[in-house]
This record gives structure tokens, sequence and C-alpha cells, in this order.
């Protein structure tokens, strides 16, 4: 997909701003490796001067540990 921020339409018109986060993850640490992939990853640089990094382990409810 080119993007990671955009509206999307619903069938019905309604609109909802999305944004899928640049760090390709679900289990984001936030180290600076991480940091600088999706610094270099997010295609809305020209439009946008920030973007979401949801930090912890995702998609299962993990969430962020006290190590991180």
């Amino acid at each position: 997909f080119p993007h990671h921020t955009f509206q999307w339409e619903g069938i019905d018109g309604t609109r909802i701003l999305t944004h899928f986060p640049p760090v390709d993850t679900y289990n984001c640490t936030l180290h600076g490796s991480e940091l600088a992939h999706a610094a270099r990853n997010f295609r809305e640089k020209g439009r946008a001067r920030h973007s979401l990094a949801p930090t912890g382990y995702g998609d299962g409810g993990g969430g962020t540990t006290r190590e991180m």
C-alpha cells in the first residue's frame, strides 16, 4: 500500500483518518534502529511532520514491558 496516513472512506461516505505506523511491526521496542527505520520509511514526509510509533508487544495484548 503506498501510504501510511490516509482518509479511509466507508461505503456510506463516512471518512476516518487512518494511520499505519511506519515501524512496520507489531512489537516495537523503540530502539534507535527501529526509530531510524520508521523515519526513513514514513511515506508522508513531505506532507506531515509527525507519525505514531506505538511501543510494546502488540497484536496479542502484551503491551509495553518494564524492560522496554
